[in-house]
């Protein structure tokens, strides 16, 4: 795994899942303050995943009979864009058969068709450099002369994608090169790995997204003090989540299609009038201790590798627990009062 990614992961698990600051800004849309709940976490590491190289893709999570209601990341590392880009190298532009860089395209227009030469009919102007971009020249050669065809003489084998006849050629001049890539970054370029990540549930561990093979479809990451497995059904990706010595619990299913913009701040609009934004949220994990702190509607869940503990607080207890587990301030919490 790149040092990059795992970098950012790592400093990424540091962030507290709060529904505090979009409870206060309801009304706003969807806004820099629209709070750290699934949504906010996500495009934020989205961001941040942007910033150093890479292209994320945005998934949405349902769940059996509600949609858009959760959402994650998928990124493949290394980027399959980075690995010749990261020498500092600027390659040329990618030839595809429909055409050559800047759009040009290398044609003959009309074709040459055997029944049209068959009729003495003139042959189009030859290509030249004059329509090609940077300098860039399509050439035929020997040249296929008007004269010898006009005259009715044999025509010259068809051209075909393996070559033209009598040893006639089309080049590209001068030829674009692209720079020879390292062992390493070969091997980048074609053992790239796609990544799943759930900052909603703070899963920042990068996990490795199943194949869709038989036999090869479920993978279990035993991350603490949540576990955490991955099912493949054909092209949707099943979150399950568990604690040590239960089972796993089913979360939500995401298609590992990319959802755009649009639709990502569609759903993060609507989660604003969700049931969970009548009460408030943190949830915070310690990647030093494997400690996970869960505050929900007045209650602290505090869960450890070896088991877990959970309070009720009362409300003349709350600013206090809630500024030394989660760093709330007390401005912020007095905001928040008959909201919540």
């Amino acid at each position: 795994m790149s040092p990059s990614l795992l970098s950012l992961c790592n400093a990424s698990s540091l962030w507290i899942y709060e529904n505090l600051t979009k409870i206060l800004s309801v009304g706003g849309g969807v806004s820099e303050l629209g709070g750290n709940t699934c949504f906010g976490l996500t495009m934020r590491l989205f961001k941040e995943l942007e910033k150093i190289g890479y292209k994320p893709k945005l998934l949405l999570g349902h769940k059996k009979y509600i949609k858009n209601v959760h959402c994650a990341i998928s990124v493949t590392d290394p980027p399959l864009s980075l690995p010749a880009l990261s020498a500092g190298r600027d390659l040329p532009p990618p030839i595809s058969s429909a055409g050559l860089a800047g759009g040009t395209r290398c044609s003959i227009d009309p074709p040459l068709s055997l029944p049209a030469l068959s009729a003495g009919r003139d042959l189009p102007p030859p290509i030249s450099s004059a329509g090609l971009a940077g300098g860039t020249r399509c050439s035929i050669d020997p040249p296929l002369s008007r004269p010898a065809l006009s005259a009715g003489r044999d025509l010259p084998p068809p051209i075909s994608s393996a070559g033209l006849a009598g040893g006639t050629r089309c080049s590209i001049d001068p030829p674009l090169s692209r720079p020879a890539l390292s062992a390493s970054e070969t091997h980048g370029l074609f053992n790239s790995t796609e990544f799943f990540l759930d900052p909603g549930y703070l899963i920042f561990d990068p996990l490795p997204i199943p194949h869709n093979i038989t036999g090869a479809t479920v993978a279990i990451f035993p991350l603490k003090p949540n576990w955490v497995k991955l099912e493949r059904d054909g092209e949707n990706l099943n979150l399950w989540t568990g604690v040590a010595g239960e089972q796993a619990k089913f979360r939500f299913y995401f298609p590992l299609k990319e959802v755009s913009q649009e639709e990502f701040n569609e759903a993060w609009e609507q989660s604003y009038y969700g049931e969970s934004m009548k009460y408030l949220v943190f949830n915070k994990l310690d990647k030093k201790t494997d400690t996970q702190y869960y505050y929900q509607n007045g209650k602290l869940l505090i869960r450890t590798p070896f088991g877990a503990s959970q309070e009720k607080i009362t409300p003349d207890r709350r600013f206090e627990v809630l500024s030394k587990n989660f760093g709330v301030s007390k401005e912020l919490l007095e905001l928040a009062e008959g909201k919540v």
